[in-house]
């Protein structure tokens, strides 16, 4: 897993997740090839199976944030009757009938900003406490971080703390190196920095279990106070 800095008993003690008893899946990006994205939900599979009724949630109604992402293999994993919602439309899917939950999209503002409105992170955390399992790709997985890189003020912004003390960093950027997380972490204790590189996938268990897929791996970076 690359944990760096103190060391810590075990992961489960740093991936602090909501209670629930659906799975929470982190994938750093759909936007990879074919055979790449059919790895990273075969491995998904593996410990879930296949969800027979999901739903596939963006942050905006536009479009602009899934632009050219090619959902074919996605849509066929999941059904093709699958719906597509956006987050910013007046009213809320009832999740209750679906199995999983994807959120996707690539705007981290565009999802800060839905869930300014409690609604949908009420929603989605309900789904998860009933057992729905939930995935976040790319910037949506970055939103549920403590703290996320907001494009707009070109600074770290309050995210939603799903993640207690997490600053979640998907996609290309986590192919780099830590950058100004770096600074975050060296003012808060009990903080560190997921990098979760394209394709990567972190699964997060409602009683602890974590599993870490890709190459390269996901990486952690953890800040001040871990014993």
């Amino acid at each position: 897993m690359g944990l760096a800095g103190t060391a810590v008993t075990s992961p489960a003690s740093v991936f602090r997740r909501p209670g629930g008893e659906g799975w929470l899946w982190l994938v750093g990006s759909l936007r990879v090839p074919e055979a790449s994205l059919a790895a990273s939900l075969a491995e998904i599979e593996k410990t879930i199976g296949r969800p027979r009724r999901a739903i596939i949630l963006t942050a905006s109604a536009s479009g602009s944030d899934t632009e050219h992402m090619d959902l074919g293999h996605l849509r066929r994993w999941v059904g093709a009757e699958a719906p597509v919602h956006a987050l910013d439309e007046p009213a809320f899917p009832d999740l209750a009938a679906f199995e999983m939950a994807i959120l996707l999209g690539d705007n981290l503002d565009a999802w800060l900003d839905v869930f300014s409105d409690t609604e949908a992170e009420d929603a989605l955390l309900e789904a998860l406490g009933r057992g729905t399992h939930v995935l976040v790709a790319g910037a949506a997985a970055e939103a549920i971080g403590s703290w996320a890189w907001s494009p707009r003020g070109d600074e770290y912004v309050g995210a939603l703390g799903w993640l207690p003390g997490a600053i979640l960093v998907a996609g290309k950027a986590a192919t780099g190196d830590w950058g100004p997380s770096r600074s975050v972490l060296a003012r808060r204790r009990r903080a560190y920095a997921l990098a979760v590189p394209p394709g990567d996938v972190v699964g997060l268990g409602p009683r602890g279990e974590v599993r870490l897929w890709g190459e390269p791996a996901p990486r952690v970076l953890l800040g001040l106070g871990w014993k």
